[in-house]
């Protein structure tokens, strides 16, 4: 990608992308908004996600816009793209074995998953597929894609959906963008773009080298929290990303290097090309690191904390070896006083209910029974707690 855009092109293409989406441009891969500093001070070292080590599955609904036939992606392209950040999130990708020994000792599996919702907000059946053909060419460039009314197709519930839109952004060769927590403006734009040409993994629409469905992992990261490996400047050695386990970094990669590859400002073992938060070739890419973990996890935890608390029904994970539904609990009141009921699938009975504080240590712990099951909370002070149980974690507030 380095060699097919012309540096001053690049500048125009850039500043035209600028006026009309209000985002700050990082580089010509992708686009993310630019977060505070404060997000680096607060998601260092959180003890909360260091001590839970559960796996959630979060719903997310696909919005295909098409100007096109080769835009309207397939049903099984979608799948395998999800299939893809999954496996990349959960250090199951098989190039995983290409990662240098150096830095498999801080490669994470994030616990997060991503599952296409199979209800959509009204109640209704959904494979977690929206399509929408368009009249307007290269909607992505413009502030149409997320409002039904101008050619694109609304979000739904942001906070229980993770809503990602793909679709053509012309020839500009900017792979996607994602809001970072808390800064979409407005709201109804949270979520992720991918453009249609590297949404997928390897299909006849998609272009080298970033065919690999990479894209989607690299602006999930953004989505929870994460910077780019060399930080918010290009050319700076003081400029970092907040990850105490990822290196110092002169500025993106491109390509795919040979390890090691030391730059100005780190020698030796060189720089982490193969992190999902650089612009490496999609073949190159293949870990996130345990700090990277900690912060989109904190993230989770707080400005995206409406997402474990979602109440809607499951959402389907396919695999290539299992089919996995994730079940949801529901329990009432939150705000509590003196106790909740929590209903539940009877097929999930006889589980380990878990409690934990905000500073991830477990105060309470039990088995369930058939449901509904009533817990009292007699012996739990008033403030945010975190309900464990199968595969969710769920805040509970606690008051007087």
């Amino acid at each position: 990608m380095d060699t097919r855009i012309p540096v001053k092109s690049l500048s125009v293409i850039l500043m035209f992308l600028y006026m009309i989406l209000g985002f700050w441009a990082q580089a010509q891969k992708c686009l993310a908004n630019s977060a505070n500093d404060s997000i680096i001070e607060e998601n260092a070292n959180p003890k909360f996600s260091a001590k839970i080590r559960q796996t959630v599955y979060l719903p997310v609904v696909v919005h295909i816009l098409h100007n096109e036939n080769i835009q309207n992606i397939s049903e099984s392209q979608i799948k395998a793209q999800i299939e893809r950040v999954n496996e990349d999130f959960s250090k199951l990708n098989a190039d995983f074995v290409n990662t240098p020994s150096i830095f498999q000792q801080v490669a994470a599996d994030v616990e997060i998953q991503f599952c296409l919702a199979t209800v959509d907000p009204q109640g209704n059946t959904s494979n977690g597929i929206t399509r929408t053909e368009t009249s307007v060419p290269e909607i992505g460039l413009t502030e149409f894609y997320y409002l039904t009314n101008k050619g694109g197709k609304s979000a739904w519930d942001n906070e229980k959906y993770i809503n990602i839109w793909v679709a053509d952004l012309g020839d500009s060769e900017i792979l996607g963008f994602a809001t970072f927590p808390g800064e979409a403006a407005p709201e109804g734009k949270d979520g992720v773009l991918i453009n249609y040409r590297y949404f997928g993994n390897q299909g006849s629409h998609m272009e080298a080298p970033h065919e690999l469905g990479r894209a989607l992992t690299h602006e999930m990261g953004h989505y929870f929290g994460l910077f780019h490996t060399w930080g918010e400047l290009n050319d700076d050695c003081n400029s970092d990303d907040g990850c105490e386990d990822t290196p110092l970094q002169d500025g993106p990669t491109f390509g795919c290097p040979s390890f090691p590859n030391p730059d100005i400002c780190t020698q030796n073992n060189g720089i982490m090309f193969m992190n999902y938060m650089d612009y490496s070739d999609d073949a190159c890419l293949t870990m996130f690191t345990q700090d990277q973990k900690d912060i989109m996890w904190t993230s989770l935890q707080d400005e995206r904390s409406v997402l474990l608390d979602q109440s809607h029904s499951s959402c389907t994970v396919s695999n290539s070896s299992t089919t996995f539904i994730a079940k949801n609990c529901h329990f009432f009141p939150n705000p509590a006083t003196t106790g909740i009921t929590i209903i539940y699938s009877q097929f999930l009975k006889d589980q380990s209910l878990k409690i934990y504080d905000v500073t991830g240590d477990l105060v309470f712990k039990t088995d369930v029974g058939s449901s509904p099951y009533y817990l009292q909370l007699h012996d739990l002070e008033t403030g945010i707690y975190y309900l464990s149980f199968q595969y969710e974690l769920k805040k509970l507030v606690i008051i007087d």
